[in-house]
């Protein structure tokens, strides 16, 4: 992946692209960013355990950081 990230012109989705969000994303040439709750299963841990998915935003001294971990996600 070796695209520049966006940085203007979002907008919501509709009821019907949001049930048909993968047709979306390749039809019309865009990507989508969707916010969802995940569940990290505990059978994944040990494979996982050096490069955890899903990076959360945690405050560490007062600053805020992307830390990876295996917690579950809410948003």
């Amino acid at each position: 992946m070796s695209q520049d990230l966006p940085t203007g012109s979002f907008g919501w989705m509709t009821e019907r692209e949001l049930t048909n969000w993968r047709t979306f994303s390749k039809a019309k040439g865009v990507g989508c960013i969707l916010e969802v709750d995940l569940e990290y299963p505990d059978e994944l841990h040990d494979f996982h355990h050096d490069h955890p998915l899903v990076p959360e935003n945690i405050e560490v001294n007062k600053v805020h950081k992307l830390i990876p971990n295996l917690n579950n996600k809410k948003k």
